[in-house]
């Protein structure tokens, strides 16, 4: 079965093998996975009937382990795993992988025996009663476009394309320069740099640890962390727009590079490598490298075998999985909107969501929210930047978002605009803002008490004003918070199509506004008001955590992953080590499968539960995907 089908039965430790010498998946009406039912055909061969028996007892036991489970939650889980995009045990850290349902039941029967008593062979019919969407085996870190985002675009299978400077760094997980080892598999269609001397890394630990290949002098290399080139291949021309397998091996006592499952250079002495990194690049391209596509990318955390290499070609190239996020330009909540993309799949593929506390400053709350096939330029605009109204003016502290904030010195009580900011300059601009948000301000009350201050708004799209507002005030004096001001709909009534899809640019700069007006109930000497910024929060799937964020290295993870979905704080966001519960209220966090634009998610963390929020906080975020399939 080297070029056929997986499948194996697992529950816990416990793995059984269904394609292998003893048991033989068939090919002719083998095969049959509808929704929640999944039926397979093997073939066994035997030396007597008593040991064809052995064979069935233990489909059988899995079954039977199945059944307790799903019934009294007795044992553990069955699980039904398979994979087509190649034949190696280890599941993937990157790429496509082993996929599973979980099993409820079944039965094994046989449906035909042929042969002698003293050498019979039988047909086994499996049928199982399954979950009804395929899930991969683990959740994939996703890549983190830290340089150039801009400039990569998705292809209709999954893939990426690159057109520039592009870094995308993908989270260790359980592979160590001096235990395991590591091999990638890169899928790269080919296409001609540009004038200098450009490089496309497939694999890059630090400065000097990486495997690339240098388009001018038209070889493959490979440095280890001292900087020494230990692999130079012979001359490699390229031919711009042919899709090639590369697959790099490395070790602490030796590295290989294949090309097209042939060994085109190797290395086997001491390898010095860096000190496991938090993160690595997993794909990097030069600003001169030219336009570059990259189909597939797998990593194992093993050093395969020789034959395990050679033999991938005949797979061909698994299906894409290369899902990543554009980060915000650090990890302050004043920026927490990450753009994501390129979710692999035929079905919602469950987010996990790893937050770990930073800047020594624990939290006990966070708001959770996410936008499908939606990604926004923005989610944030600081008051200050907008245009300031009466007894309003630009303040510098170090505590506010950007370091800077609109006050509001009231001279009476009077309502009027303080701040106005535009939302979309131009009705080409509504489209990537289109959807139900939650309006949020923050903002610092130096009032004596709580609803002397007090705020409203209201949405203007071309030039035509909506309704004001509730009069809403902070629900704290003296301290930084976070104010929801209501949700709003952009655009704000059902428009037609063709103006979501408008290409207008000449308006002004000015197509959708926001005004936002501040009264205070004493008038001057009433105490002032810091307008620092607005949010535009998605409404779609939202929802509040609430668990310690412990700067003794405690993370909280919101885990939608697995079924059912769970938030708990762990040690370890590698292995997930259980510390204790958490609290989640909201919906479950699911992306729609998308070549490109998947969606958004938004996140706001606060210092205790009267919602003390500080937009200069940082907070470490950690995105892991599982794709669903409806089929496989």
């Amino acid at each position: 079965m080297a070029n056929g089908r997986q499948i194996e039965l697992r529950s816990g430790t416990t793995a059984l093998a269904l394609n292998d010498a003893t048991y033989i998946l068939q090919a002719d009406g083998g095969w049959a996975s509808e929704d929640e039912r999944l039926a397979f055909k093997l073939l066994v061969k035997a030396t007597a009937l008593t040991h064809l028996e052995r064979l069935i007892t233990p489909i059988e036991r899995m079954l039977t382990a199945a059944t307790l489970y799903d019934q009294a939650m007795i044992g553990s889980p069955v699980y039904v795993v398979t994979k087509t995009c190649d034949d190696v045990a280890t599941t993937a850290e990157v790429g496509a992988t082993w996929l599973r349902k979980r099993v409820r039941g079944g039965q094994v029967r046989v449906v035909s025996l042929t042969g002698t008593a003293a050498a019979p062979q039988a047909y086994l019919l499996v049928e199982l009663e399954v979950d009804g969407l395929w899930q991969r085996i683990a959740p994939a870190s996703m890549w983190e476009a830290t340089t150039g985002a801009s400039v990569i675009t998705a292809t209709a299978s999954g893939g990426l394309a690159t057109a520039g400077a592009v870094e995308l760094y993908a989270r260790r997980m359980s592979w160590t320069s001096a235990g395991t080892g590591f091999t990638t598999r890169h899928f790269w269609t080919y296409g001609s740099g540009s004038s200098g001397s450009p490089q496309v890394h497939f694999m890059r630990l630090s400065g000097n640890f990486r495997f690339y290949y240098g388009i001018a002098a038209t070889r493959f290399y490979f440095s280890d962390e001292t900087g020494t080139v230990l692999i130079t291949s012979a001359p490699v021309a390229l031919t711009v727009g042919t899709t090639y397998e590369i697959v790099f091996r490395a070790t602490t006592s030796g590295a290989s590079i294949w090309l097209n499952g042939t060994s085109i250079g190797s290395y086997s002495s001491t390898v010095s490598w860096p000190s496991d990194p938090d993160t690595y690049r997993i794909l990097t391209t030069d600003a001169t490298s030219g336009n570059q596509t990259f189909g597939s990318v797998q990593l194992w955390a093993t050093a395969l075998a020789d034959a395990a290499i050679q033999g991938m070609p005949a797979r061909g190239m698994p299906e894409g999985e290369m899902c990543y996020l554009a980060p915000p330009t650090d990890e302050k909540m004043t920026n927490a909107l990450y753009g994501l993309y390129n979710v692999p799949g035929h079905a919602p593929a469950r987010l996990r969501t790893i937050l770990a506390s930073s800047g020594g400053q624990d939290f006990s709350k966070v708001l959770v929210a996410a936008r499908p096939l939606r990604t926004p330029t923005a989610a944030r605009w600081e008051c200050e930047s907008g245009t300031l109204g009466a007894a309003t003016a630009s303040n510098a502290n170090a505590s506010a978002s950007s370091g800077s904030q609109a006050r509001f010195t009231p001279a009476d009580t009077s309502w009027a605009t303080r701040v106005t900011v535009t939302l979309a300059a131009n009705p080409t601009d509504v489209a990537a803002l289109q959807g139900n948000h939650r309006l949020f301000l923050a903002a610092y009350d130096s009032a004596a008490a709580v609803n002397v201050n007090l705020v409203r708004w209201r949405l203007l799209v071309a030039g035509q004003a909506g309704a004001w507002s509730d009069e809403l005030g902070l629900a704290a004096v003296a301290t930084r918070s976070l104010l929801e001001l209501g949700e709003l709909s952009i655009p704000p009534d059902g428009w037609p199509e063709e103006t979501l899809a408008a290409t207008t640019t000449g308006y002004g700069s000015a197509y959708v506004t926001l005004e936002l007006q501040a009264s205070n109930t004493v008038g001057s000497g009433g105490g002032t008001l810091d307008l620092d910024a607005l949010y535009l929060a998605p409404a779609e799937i939202e929802g509040v955590a609430t668990a310690t964020f412990d700067v003794s290295a405690v993370n909280l993870a919101l885990d939608f992953a697995t079924e059912p979905p769970v938030a708990l704080t762990i040690y370890n966001p590698r292995s997930l080590e259980y510390a204790g519960p958490g609290l989640w209220e909201g919906n479950d966090l699911e992306l729609a499968p998308a070549a490109g634009a998947a969606g958004c998610l938004w996140l706001a963390w606060f210092r205790d539960a009267a919602e003390q929020l500080l937009p200069n906080d940082t907070c470490d975020v950690r995105l892991y995907l599982a794709p669903r399939w409806r089929s496989s």
